[in-house]
């Protein structure tokens, strides 16, 4: 599927029964973000997606709903707060686990410009390029209790603290 110039965000999923899975498709210039979850534990996947040009950033994942991304591209997303691409709030215990995907030319007025992760659960990028990034603080990611592994962090911008992590 393929969703573009939406009002609102895209994808709004809030559910006390149902995780969502996102499999092979593109999100353009929605505003209000592509993707709102708030699972109640239930986590979901998204892979082989494409995020492109969406305001209120990319994907906000809220407390409690883990998330599995893998094969994703973000592309030019932005927020004025914080998470260009991806906001976690993981205050529910629930983290991220990025797989082989690429973050370019994210922006947040806040932190982190390709990555935000809020509440301290633990969370893993593994294979992923972050690259050219921009925030305040954290261009590429920024937050507590990250596992970062073969993966390249570079060229990214940060005004304050930490181009490439602030954690």
């Amino acid at each position: 599927a393929t969703f573009i110039r939406n009002t609102g965000g895209a994808i709004h999923n809030y559910s006390v029964s149902s995780s969502l899975q996102v499999n092979g498709c593109t999100f353009i210039r929605n505003t209000g973000g592509a993707i709102w979850e708030y699972g109640f534990g239930l986590g979901g996947g998204i892979s082989g997606s494409t995020f492109r040009g969406n305001t209120g950033g990319a994907v906000y994942v809220d407390e409690n709903s883990p998330e599995d991304m893998s094969g994703d591209v973000f592309d030019g997303n932005s927020t004025t707060g914080d998470g260009g691409a991806i906001y976690n709030n993981g205050s529910g215990g629930a983290g991220v686990n990025i797989q082989g995907s690429a973050f370019h030319g994210n922006h947040a007025g806040g932190q982190g410009g390709a990555i935000y992760l809020f509440g301290g659960s633990l969370s893993y990028v593994t294979g992923t390029d972050i690259e050219g990034n921009s925030a305040t603080d954290g261009a590429g990611i920024a937050g507590p209790s990250i596992v970062v592994s073969d993966s390249t962090i570079s060229g990214n911008r940060a005004s304050e603290d930490g181009g490439g992590i602030d954690s």
